[in-house]
């Protein structure tokens, strides 16, 4: 029985996968995306070859007329519960590995108006984020506004990312620091 589900599933994933992959900005080709997940503006969003996306993923892509405001790369795998805000520009590189419960966002919420609730309020694009080739982010990582993920680093799990993070690097903590360079 347990494996006339997983075959179900199995099934269910391509399915799924074909088509939420025909409204991404491109022809996502070889994408898994586990259902349920939410994908807002997929047309916002260019995606590379072999890219899987697990259960509960919620990418949320602002409507901009800079083009696409989240790009992803070949062989990226986003872990189960992971959460994308781009309202400018997202860029993850190739063979990143974002394990589940990562928060990662270009903007802040706008509080300026005392007489309006905040969820009433903008979003405001703070800065770039950039996580370069080979990258790995821990388990409930946030990664927050105008930040670069160096090449082939580590980011520990349940970190929060404020700066930059060099290539070769692992860091960790609440804010990140560095732990150690591999050179």
């Amino acid at each position: 029985m347990y494996s006339l589900f997983q075959l179900l599933n199995r099934i269910w994933v391509r399915v799924y996968s074909l088509i939420i992959g025909d409204l991404f900005a491109n022809k996502a080709i070889g994408l898994r995306i586990n259902y349920p997940s939410t994908i807002l503006n997929p047309k916002m969003i260019k995606i590379g070859e072999n890219v899987v996306i697990k259960e509960h993923c919620w990418l949320n892509v602002f409507e901009n007329k800079e083009g696409n405001a989240l790009t992803i790369g070949d062989g990226v795998y986003i872990g189960r519960f992971c959460h994308i805000n781009a309202k400018i520009n997202v860029y993850i590189h190739s063979n990143v590995l974002i394990a589940d419960r990562v928060y990662i966002s270009d903007t802040t919420h706008v509080y300026e108006n005392n007489d309006l609730p905040i969820i009433k309020q903008d979003c405001r694009y703070e800065g770039d984020i950039v996580i370069k080739e080979g990258a790995w982010i821990g388990c409930g990582v946030v990664i927050l506004p105008g930040v670069t993920i160096g090449l082939n680093s580590v980011v520990a799990a349940n970190a929060v990312v404020t700066k930059d993070v060099p290539d070769y690097s692992i860091v960790g903590g609440v804010p990140a620091k560095l732990i150690k360079t591999i050179a």
